[in-house]
Order: C-alpha cells, then sequence, then structure tokens
C-alpha cells in the first residue's frame, strides 16, 4: 500500500510540473508575441504587374511608425485602390512581421483628347471608365480614341460619364471576344441625337470611310460593318464618304463628283 501511495504522489508531482512549464511557456510566447505585436513591418513582399519602386511603395502604404499587430489591412487596401491606377489591393499581415501586399492594375482601353489651355492633352481610361493616365499627345499601345463629348480638364480618378460608359463596356467585351478586330478601331465618335440617346460613328484603321452604327458595338455588328466598309473600299459602290449600318439594310453618302 506504501508503495501504491507513493507512485501517486509522484504522479501528481509530475502533473504539477508539467502544468508549470506549460504556464511558463505560454507567457514567453504571450510576451514574445505581444513584443512582435509593437514591432515594426519587419519585411514587405510586393507582387504586382505595377511598376512600382520601393520608395513609391511605401508612400502608397503610408505606415511608417505603424507597429505590424495595429495595422489594418482594410485600411491599407482602401488606401492603396484610392490611387487610380491600382483596381484591387490585397494585403495580408504573416506572422512575425512580413506584410504581403498584391496589387492590380487597371488595363488601359481608350483614350480621349482634350483641350484645355496648355494645350491638347490625352485621357486614358480602364475598361470601368476611371482615367488612369493623363499626359501629352501619344501613341497609347494602339488604343482607339473616344471624340464627340467634353469631358473638360481630365483628372486622374474622374470617370466617364455614366449616360455613355456602355461605350467602355461594349468596347471590353469587343477586345475580350476578338483582339484582332479590337485593335482594328481607330476610334469611335459619339454622337448625341436631336431627343436622346447617342448614335456611334466609328473609324477603322485601314479604311477611310466612316460608319454609322447606333449603339451596338458588338463583336457581329463590328464584323457586319468591316465587311460593308471592305466593299465600299474595294470601288465596287463607287466612291463612299460614309456608311450606314443602324437600319436592316446598309447605306451609304456617295462623294458627288465633278
Amino acid at each position: 500500500m506504501e508503495y501504491v501511495l507513493r507512485r501517486k504522489r509522484l504522479r501528481v508531482f509530475a502533473w504539477a510540473a508539467v502544468v508549470v512549464l506549460a504556464v511558463l511557456l505560454f507567457v514567453v510566447i504571450v510576451g514574445n508575441y505581444q513584443g512582435i505585436r509593437g514591432s515594426a513591418v519587419g519585411r514587405i513582399v510586393l507582387e504586382s504587374d505595377l511598376n512600382i519602386t520601393n520608395e513609391q511603395l511605401l508612400e502608397m502604404l503610408n505606415i511608417s511608425g505603424t507597429a505590424w499587430g495595429a495595422l489594418d489591412v482594410g485600411e491599407v487596401e482602401q488606401r492603396l485602390e484610392s490611387y487610380p491606377v491600382i483596381r484591387k489591393a490585397r494585403v495580408i499581415k504573416a506572422f512575425p512581421d512580413v506584410l504581403q501586399v498584391y496589387l492590380y492594375r487597371r488595363k488601359p482601353l481608350a483614350v480621349i483628347l482634350a483641350e484645355t489651355d496648355s494645350g491638347v492633352h490625352s485621357a486614358v481610361f480602364d475598361e470601368e471608365g476611371y482615367v488612369i493616365k493623363i499626359g501629352e499627345i501619344f501613341a497609347e499601345d494602339n488604343l482607339p480614341i473616344i471624340s464627340g463629348i467634353d469631358f473638360g480638364q481630365p483628372v486622374l480618378g474622374a470617370r466617364f460619364p455614366e449616360s455613355i460608359r456602355y461605350v467602355l463596356e461594349d468596347l471590353s467585351s469587343l477586345r475580350n471576344d476578338n483582339s484582332v478586330l479590337f485593335s482594328l478601331v481607330s476610334e469611335i465618335e459619339i454622337l448625341q441625337r436631336e431627343q436622346a440617346g447617342y448614335d456611334l460613328r466609328l473609324f477603322m484603321n485601314h479604311v477611310s470611310i466612316p460608319i454609322l452604327l447606333g449603339t451596338d458595338l458588338s463583336t457581329g455588328n463590328i464584323h457586319k460593318a468591316l465587311m460593308v466598309l471592305d466593299i465600299l473600299h474595294s470601288g465596287a459602290a463607287g466612291t463612299a464618304k460614309e456608311a450606314d449600318i443602324r437600319g436592316e439594310n446598309a447605306v451609304y453618302n456617295r462623294v458627288k463628283e465633278g
């Protein structure tokens, strides 16, 4: 009986020692974690297709003096997405002091030429209608020009008028469906109707004859316009000034001779 009692005491002492060690280990871990939470960000890992320097990234993050544990990633993401060129930002805190940053850029879709007091400037839009770049007139990856609207002084982050934003949506769909056909589009002129709504006048890169489309910029309608323009460009129907496929049948205006 003595032997059994001693074994029980030893077992109690062993469990007590385990509990004490566990408590001490917990205190050490919590202490270290609190120390890490209070320390600054040790490393930033960036994944993006944007050409951003380290200095630019630090300025955009604006986290100087903020402890790693106190960082609000949602707030940092909103701050990054306030920049016109960034479509979406994702920020992740990784133990012990790492900040992982994922930036997704807005993709240029079209250009407008705006007349200002300092001259004519180009404003580049993305598929959602946001101005993502402003500069002098330049060739921007062979992007189509959108004309016929007065956008005023272009400002980064400004957005295309909602009433005609569908033009950019259709252009984006055209690029996704048929990039070759998209590359042939030189200019889209927006023509306001007398009562309400708009028509579109399309200019292609390889044909000097414009064509009226209504509001349909679908791949099928662009193909139809291309076929009509190719026939007119060949001279088979005489010298054409402008074509029109807004109705069921294609019509065109001839250049007056003499």
